[in-house]
């Protein structure tokens, strides 16, 4: 076809969406020179990946989406979407987009691909949780073909097919897009109350530990073991005295969570009150600041029993919750009525903003409660800044008489000559006391184990950098 057919035939065809009848204007004739290859796309971010002969350029694709968008609202649908460069586009433009791919590989590559905003943190729990499966998985290689048994060695064919059992068990597969919306809420509220607890950290140079990679301590959960040897997983601690290779002694257990529907906040008071109080038993010397952030629907009777507990309660309401997706054009304003269908658009709305947007939703999910996060962080400041004032040590010697009546232990009291020379030794009593009026009360049978206890409270040096 020469060039004046080919204008002719341009001109002839009916347009497939008659509302954007006007051509775009492409202002880059590099860009649209390149349009049908997928050379350039090696130069980007993402799109170079893998390298897909039948793709085509990115950018021309970024450029058509950019000259509509001024004008109208659009959604983009690729009806042959291959390894994602239309949706990646769209993606970047904040443009919500749609497409189908029948071939089973590139599919998944174009999965894989439209994963690239995850956030590091979520990823890096993901592969915790893998690794943690495949470690406790039983290796097979029964049943693999011929092939693949000459290609690799028996002993990492072993450790492949450990992979492949981790994946199948460790990581949520085909969530839900409710279980991935709700599963949103909860990370925007961890990522609005991490900056409290860093400011915390920073002002008062406790170690502050979350879920995440820990030299000390294996897998990316945040545990810490009772009296009886059962663990409790947690959001957030802050420890005296801890780094990244060894643990310290709690200064703060904080608990996050939201709950959507009322018939479920009575039961999620008890269940965070089943995982600090057993800890907090444990470390009753080191009397750390306990407290929960609360988001979604809770009825007062739940806060109530935390509170009553001593548990510091910071509590967001649904409302806020809304107002701060909202901000940022996502309806999360979900009940148990809303349809799979809704759920799926949010998300993928709340998967196409930018990290810094995502960030501002966090922040702006406490904007409206300064006040209740003023008394909350007060309320851990007290803990935390806490000076003592005076230490007492009895050390206690003698032996330990029985009675089976008053009037005998009275009588023995009375006879008792407290000037007479003891040998002895029984415990020590210590008692700290601090500038607020806290104080802390320990029993020690040996001196190692007084000095233990003394020591957990030494004042943090701390050394300039040079």
């Amino acid at each position: 076809m020469n060039k004046s057919l080919e204008l002719e035939w341009n001109r002839t065809q009916p347009t497939l969406f008659p509302m954007l009848s006007d051509e775009p204007v492409i202002e880059s004739k590099e860009i649209a020179a390149s349009s049908s290859t997928f050379t350039g796309n090696m130069n980007l971010p993402i799109h170079r990946w893998f390298r897909y002969s039948a793709g085509f350029s990115a950018r021309w694709v970024q450029t058509v989406i950019e000259s509509f968008q001024s004008d109208v609202q659009i959604c983009v649908f690729d009806p042959f979407a291959g390894s994602g460069t239309t949706l990646i586009a769209a993606q970047q433009s904040g443009v919500e987009s749609w497409g189908t791919e029948a071939h089973p590989f590139v599919y998944r590559i174009a999965q894989a691909k439209l994963a690239w905003h995850s956030d590091p943190e979520a990823y890096r729990h993901k592969i915790e949780a893998i690794r943690e499966a495949a470690v406790k998985s039983t290796p097979s290689i029964e049943g693999y073909p011929d092939l693949i048994l000459k290609c690799y060695h028996e002993s990492t064919l072993e450790g492949l097919d450990r992979l492949r059992r981790g994946l199948g068990t460790g990581v949520e597969m085909g969530a839900s897009p409710s279980h991935r919306f709700w599963q949103i809420l909860g990370e925007v509220l961890e990522k609005a109350v991490e900056p409290i607890m860093a400011t915390q950290a920073q002002k008062h140079r406790p170690y502050l530990d979350k879920k995440g990679f820990r030299a000390c301590r294996k897998g990316a959960k945040l545990s810490w073991l009772d009296s009886n040897g059962n663990t409790h997983d947690l959001d957030f601690v802050l420890e005296r005295g801890g780094s990244a290779e060894v643990q310290g002694a709690p200064a703060a257990f904080i608990e996050v969570a939201w709950r959507r529907y009322t018939k479920h906040s009575r039961a999620k008071a008890q269940e965070i009150q089943g995982a600090i109080m057993p800890l907090l038993e444990r470390h009753s010397k080191a009397a750390p600041f306990f407290g929960v952030v609360l988001a979604g629907v809770f009825t007062e009777p739940a806060l109530q029993q935390l509170r009553s507990l001593g548990f510091a309660v910071l509590f967001i309401p649904a409302a806020s919750i809304v107002k701060a997706f909202a901000r940022a054009g996502i309806d999360a304003a979900a009940d148990e009525d809303t349809l799979d269908s809704q759920f799926k658009k949010q998300v993928r709305l709340y998967d196409a903003l930018s990290v810094e947007k995502k960030a501002s939703i966090a922040a702006s999910l406490l904007e409206d409660h300064s006040e209740e996060v003023t008394q909350f962080t007060n309320a851990m400041e007290k803990v935390l800044s806490r000076q003592i004032d005076r230490i007492l040590i009895l050390p206690l010697h003698g032996k330990v008489i029985e009675f089976s009546s008053i009037e005998e232990a009275l009588a023995s009291i009375e006879g008792f000559d407290q000037d007479a020379s003891v040998s002895e030794f029984v415990r020590y009593e210590i008692e700290v006391r601090y500038h607020n009026g806290n104080k802390l009360h320990g029993t020690f049978k040996d001196k190692e184990a007084a000095i233990e206890f003394l020591t957990m409270y030494k004042p943090i040096v701390l050394v300039p950098h040079r």
